[in-house]
Order: structure tokens, then C-alpha cells, then sequence
């Protein structure tokens, strides 16, 4: 009942801020939001509608400067919303060193490695829940309003599948590739479910999984895994695949987390 009555609220208190002549577009983007979230509406989505950002609820997502990345802290969990500056030290640092490799020799895969490398040999050592360095990191940024920079794992040298996937997904669009961040549902073949956080590329019309965080997933078809039983022994992957997932583990759809993306000017 608190959180129905706390959507009220916020609705009413943002359309009569409004001009009459922007209210009734508003209100129909909060009704669909209501049917989309089941009136679960943070104040930030509701003040994106608003801001100059398009809101968008699951993957996949092209994430770009300046966007916001829900985390987890609005389900719950411990993880506070990401700021993308590619301005943030860091990650320009990170940045500079993929467009050195734009200017190299590499062939396409060999440049997806080198960019998964990149990602992961800043992060891999912190790279647990539970680690210190990363829940310390979490625990300061909840006194900025429940934001932190992307750039700020790298600068602390820590993070799980989220930070890894949005990570890499950016390093591979700097990289020339077509990339995609996606957050899913996966399944593993003992039963086991989890959510998890990664990043595509598109090659010739295939869409590979580059994670460098989970090496049973990187390099192979998305599609292997999004079939009614699950991967199957796969139809192909890149050379950088490294261990065979087991049958049975699949990839489902989220319609969550929500992304909030600068609209067109």
C-alpha cells in the first residue's frame, strides 16, 4: 500500500509542475510505465520522463556518455546506479588504450581479445561479491544518492559481471564493433539461476557473447543458448571460446534493469 501511495504522490506532484500542454503527454508515459512496472516507479524514472533522457526497460542497450544504468540497489540489492562519463579518468585512460588498437594491424577477433584483456586484467583480482576493495566501494558511493561512476571500478580495480559487461560492451563500440550490453536470466545445467551481466558483438550477422568475466560464455553464439532446451553443443563459436558451457545452460530475457539514455537533441 506505502508503495502504491508513493507513486501518487510522485505522479501528482510531477505533472502539476508541468505545463498544461506537456501533462497529458506525461501522464500517458507514466500509465504505460504503471502497466510496464506494476506501479514499482522510482523518483529517478519518474524525473527522467522530464530530463531529456529516453527510458528504457531491459537490454539490449548501446550504453553512451552520459547514460544511467540501473543497478541493483533498486531490487534490493547492493549495487548503486552507474554514471557512464567517458570523461571519468579511468576510464578515458582505458578508452585511449582501445583506440590505440584502432590503428594496429589486429584482425577482428584478435582485437576482441586484446579488448576483453584490457577489461579484465583491471578487474579480474577484485572480482567476488564478497571482496573487500569492491563492498568498500559500494558502501562510499551510497552517500553520493545511490550513484557511482563506471570509471570508478577501474580506478579501484574491482567488479563482478555488471561492471565487467558494461565495461567491455564500451570498449567494444571505442574498438569500431557493433556492441550490445545484456542483462539476462541464466540457467545452468544443475538447475542453478542467476541473473547476469554481459556484453555482445555482432559479426556478420552473428551475434557473439565477449565476457570478460565468465569464460565458459565468451565467444560463443548468443542464439545456442536462447533455444527452448539451452545450449546444445553450440553451432560455431570464435577461436577465443574458451571452455565448453555444459547442455542445458540457457540465456531468457529481463525487462530489467532500466537505462536511461540521452535523448536526441
Amino acid at each position: 500500500m506505502k508503495s502504491i501511495l508513493k507513486v501518487y504522490i510522485l505522479c501528482f506532484v510531477t505533472l502539476i509542475s508541468l505545463p498544461e500542454s506537456q501533462a497529458s503527454e506525461c501522464l500517458n508515459k507514466i500509465l504505460k510505465l504503471i502497466d510496464e512496472t506494476g506501479l514499482e516507479i522510482s523518483a529517478r524514472r519518474l524525473e527522467a520522463l522530464n530530463s531529456g533522457f529516453t527510458v528504457q526497460p531491459g537490454g539490449p542497450v548501446k550504453l553512451v556518455d552520459g547514460a544511467i544504468a540501473e543497478g541493483s540497489s533498486q531490487y534490493d540489492g547492493i549495487q548503486p546506479a552507474y554514471l557512464i562519463d567517458f570523461q571519468h579518468p579511468e576510464l578515458k585512460e582505458t578508452i585511449e588504450k582501445v583506440q590505440a588498437l584502432n590503428s594496429s594491424s589486429l584482425q577482428d577477433e584478435d582485437k576482441i581479445v586484446e579488448i576483453r584483456h584490457i577489461i579484465r586484467d583491471q578487474l579480474i583480482d577484485n572480482s567476488e561479491y564478497d571482496n573487500p576493495v569492491y563492498l568498500e566501494l559500494l558502501r562510499t558511493s551510497m552517500v553520493n544518492d545511490g550513484f557511482i561512476s563506471l570509471g570508478d571500478y577501474l580506478r579501484f580495480n574491482c567488479g563482478v559481471c555488471r561492471e565487467h559487461g558494461m565495461l567491455t560492451h564500451i570498449a567494444l563500440g571505442i574498438g569500431g564493433f557493433d556492441s550490445h550490453y545484456r542483462y539476462m536470466k541464466i540457467k545452468w545445467p544443475d538447475g542453478r539461476k542467476e541473473d547476469h551481466g554481459f556484453a555482445t558483438v555482432t559479426i556478420n550477422n552473428i551475434v557473439y557473447i565477449v565476457d570478460s568475466y565468465n569464460e565458459v560464455l565468451t565467444g560463443r553464439k548468443l542464439s545456442d543458448f536462447t533455444t527452448k532446451k539451452g545450449y546444445n553443443g553450440g553451432t560455431g563459436h570464435l577461436e577465443m571460446g574458451f571452455f565448453p558451457p555444459g547442455n542445458g545452460t540457457k540465456l531468457t530475457p529481463l525487462q530489467y534493469p532500466y537505462y536511461y539514455l540521452p535523448s536526441p537533441e
